[in-house]
């Protein structure tokens, strides 16, 4: 199955936006930095389609590439529609990318310093107020559509009996020798 995937997604890819083959943070990174933080429109839709197929067909696919990629891109197309200035078509692309990562990780503090660091690579007090607003915008409604519950639930752990502490220490030992 994910080569079958691999076989849809590639021409998808080819024809609509090449540049969704990447990381996704380093190609958001080089927009910025080369392309004055203007990414074609088509950009954050072939995302959304490759990665649901990538991910329908079993194959693997973090969240945090794919949604950095389409919260810039859709921040960069809104902003290029708008026709705003360079700066605050990079100002939108951080909005997006901080919202994308809020919402897909609920961590509104994490998107926000996230966006400000990795794409805007400056804190000021303008950027960190609006970038705040895009991302606890984004965990609201994220919370609201989706429900606040943590996707992966972590089972509850007791320790049943002291015996226990010198045998995790044992196995911590080999982790890290392994590791």
């Amino acid at each position: 199955m994910p080569a079958l995937g691999g076989l849809l997604i590639g021409p998808i890819v080819t024809r609509f936006a090449r540049e969704t083959r990447g990381q996704g943070v380093s190609d958001v990174m080089l927009a910025v930095e080369t392309a004055g933080s203007r990414i074609r429109a088509r950009v954050a839709p072939t995302m959304a389609v490759t990665t649901a197929l990538t991910l329908g067909s079993g194959g693997a696919a973090g969240r945090q590439g794919p949604i950095v990629q389409i919260g810039a891109g859709l921040g960069s197309t809104i902003a290029q529609a708008l026709r705003l200035s360079n700066d605050n078509v990079r100002l939108l692309v951080a909005c997006g990318v901080a919202g994308g990562v809020a919402a897909a990780f609920n961590a509104p503090i994490a998107g926000v310093f996230f966006a400000l660091e990795v794409v805007l690579r400056s804190i000021t007090t303008r950027n960190f107020g609006v970038v705040m607003i895009a991302s606890l915008a984004a965990t609201v409604t994220s919370a609201s559509l989706l429900g606040a519950d943590p996707l992966v639930a972590i089972p509850e752990y007791r320790l049943e009996h002291a015996i226990e502490i010198p045998l995790y220490a044992v196995l911590g030992g080999i982790a890290a020798v392994v590791g």
